[in-house]
């Protein structure tokens, strides 16, 4: 549909960038071509401007299911900064604002609208798209949602898929276009991913999954004891992070609060967020975490999705999660900007083993209480047939003597299998005349299946990273080498007198920040982890191959090149001199002053 300069050329006019990343760069292209696709990116890696950028260069509307609300504003007021025209219809959102954004839709001024998915399939806000403004693309963000095999599965990302489904088919009797499908997340298991293409109607061979590595990632795990040597080990850990932004996630609101308070006791900036805090809590939290006004977020796993912060330097994880989904999506919150970064992981095998099995008890029913819940909810149906049932979980789950969070499991099971409908507030519940309770254990196994996993990443003495790839589907993943149990293995392996590989890496990175600050860019502009990485396994034998391997102009490598190739020389590489002149009558040429290069100080772009 757009070609790769008109591609380019819309990044640089909507975005200030000169090209894709080499990762966004196949979505972006199947997106823009108009296939259906699923888009496999992990965090930090640009999903949305792969989705974006096509919506703009577009002439109809595209819709953006999306989880959150903090998600949505977040994308929203980016793109509105921009001057891009984009908006959102959430909750809160006015009656009138509502009609002004729908008109806008009308008058083609609106190219990207943002809704929950429970928005999307109320009949009432499909049915503003008819024929005089059609969707021409539905984005699902955190597709993940869509499985009952993800850990987030909403209910809600279903009925907007059958509601997606209906749309089409009105749209082929009327000859309007049938709307583009993208579906979007960081991270899925094979499993997860054959679930959202089968609901989606996406073809497998439509599917753009990058590897999940990440180079510049540093996963750690630190064996603790009793919570008094759990809160030592954590100060421990945050002194070496000081000034440094870190986010710390925990499994319950009150342990948020309370390690919150511990901090601040002990002199640390810290702050906190879940889903008990009131909005405007949340949003005061997350921008003083963003403008760097405190170091720390403790946090639930309510905070940090679509988070744009890319300075993050370390995740920790102060309790075990609860699956290896949850960890790796946290985790790869740090280091966006490609530099160093570290998760470290706290373990505790007895402790950690109870609180996830706890976790599960409390909030996934087996099949006799499944089966409970089911007959209550018949009960109130046959009470008043012609309408919804309506009570509040909490009455619900006082009645049955069960947990709201299994209440609410219970609720979301039946409206997956379409045993109760939504309407309004309520639902209406279907008796059924055979039903296999027995799957709700099997799920049950399977959740439990999946947190013995994570137990397992935490035990294992193999490379992290390379564990986490096997369980996602890659195929032989090679060791990440910056491991806690990879560092090990060097420190085992590596001759006393041979050249440290941390050393050289420490001391280039250390050239590479410095010629950013002088340059005034991101240092990743420079050179990326992974770029650095590949330098180091294979050193050039030059000045000028080291050059070419950093993509640099002549005038710009003579003006600041000598940081690297003392960063070489420090750890006892010489490299041939460009000039053919020795490396000591180099040292002592005057300064360069010549103006020859100096618009070229502005080839690299501020991202």
């Amino acid at each position: 549909m757009y070609t790769n300069d008109e591609l380019k050329a819309g990044l640089q006019r909507y975005f200030g960038y000169d090209d894709f990343r080499a990762r966004q760069k196949p979505l972006a292209h199947l997106i823009a071509s108009g296939h259906s696709c699923l888009g496999i990116l992990q965090t930090g890696g640009g999903k949305s401007v792969c989705f974006q950028l096509p919506a703009l260069l577009s002439s109809g509307v595209t819709v953006v299911v999306s989880p959150l609300i903090s998600l949505i504003t977040d994308q929203v007021r980016e793109l509105k900064e921009r001057q891009l025209p984009a908006d959102a219809i959430i909750g809160d959102t006015p009656y009138p604002e509502r009609r002004r954004i729908i008109q806008s839709v009308r008058n083609k001024r609106l190219k990207l609208l943002y809704v929950s998915p429970e928005l999307f399939c109320q009949s009432s806000f499909i049915r503003q798209f008819d024929d005089s403004a059609p969707i021409c693309r539905v984005v699902f963000d955190e597709a993940h949602c869509l499985s009952q095999w993800g850990e987030d599965f909403r209910p809600g990302y279903l009925r907007a898929a059958l509601t997606l489904k209906h749309l089409a088919g009105v749209y082929q009797r009327f000859n309007i276009p049938t709307p583009q499908v993208i579906a979007v997340t960081a991270s899925a298991t094979p499993a997860v991913q054959k679930q959202i293409i089968g609901l989606l109607d996406i073809d497998a061979d439509k599917t753009v999954a990058e590897s999940l590595s990440r180079e510049n990632l540093s996963l750690n795990v630190h064996t603790v004891g009793d919570d008094k040597d759990r809160k030592k080990q954590l100060l421990n850990l945050l002194n070496q992070h000081k000034n440094e932004p870190v986010i710390i996630y925990t499994n319950s609101r009150r342990e948020v609060t309370t390690l919150c308070q511990f901090l601040k006791m002990n002199g640390l900036t810290a702050n906190q967020y879940h889903a008990g805090m009131n909005k405007q809590e949340r949003s005061a939290a997350q921008e003083d975490f963003l403008r760097d006004s405190v170091d720390i977020m403790v946090a639930t796993t309510a905070f940090g999705m679509g988070i744009n912060k890319p300075n993050i330097r370390a995740v920790v994880h102060y309790k075990i999660p609860r699956t290896i989904e949850d960890y790796y999506q946290q985790v790869g919150r740090a280091g966006r900007d490609g530099q160093l970064s570290h998760g470290h992981l706290f373990f505790s095998s007895s402790n950690d083993f109870n609180s996830l099995n706890s976790m599960l008890a409390h909030g996934h029913p087996n099949s006799v209480e499944a089966h409970k819940c089911y007959q209550f909810l018949v009960h109130l149906q046959k009470a008043g047939p012609d309408l919804p049932v309506d009570q509040p979980v909490s009455v619900i789950a006082k009645s049955l003597n069960m947990s709201e969070a299994k209440v609410n499991w219970c609720i979301h099971f039946f409206e997956r299998h379409r045993i109760a409908v939504k309407e309004g507030d309520g639902y209406f519940v279907r008796e059924l005349k055979k039903a296999n309770w027995k799957a709700i254990d099997s799920i049950y196994n399977h959740r439990t299946s999946k947190a013995s996993q994570t137990m397992g990443l935490a035990r294992s003495n193999d490379c992290r990273q390379q564990y986490i790839l096997r369980y996602f589907g890659e195929g032989s993943p090679e060791k990440c080498g910056i491991c806690d149990n990879c560092r090990q293995d060097k420190a085992a392996l590596r001759p006393k007198d041979e050249l440290t590989w941390d050393a050289l890496k420490t001391d280039l990175r250390a050239a590479r920040d410095t010629i950013a600050k002088q340059l005034r860019v991101p240092p990743a502009a420079l050179l990326t982890e992974t770029e650095l990485s590949l330098i180091i396994k294979t050193p050039p034998a030059s000045e000028e191959a080291l050059r070419e391997r950093l993509n640099m102009a002549t005038c710009k490598f003579q003006l600041f090149g000598h940081h690297f190739v003392q960063a070489f020389e420090k750890n006892g590489l010489s490299l041939t001199p460009g000039n053919g002149k020795s490396p000591d009558a180099r040292l002592t040429d005057k300064a360069l002053t010549s103006t020859a290069c100096d618009d070229e100080l502005d080839d690299y772009p501020v991202l």
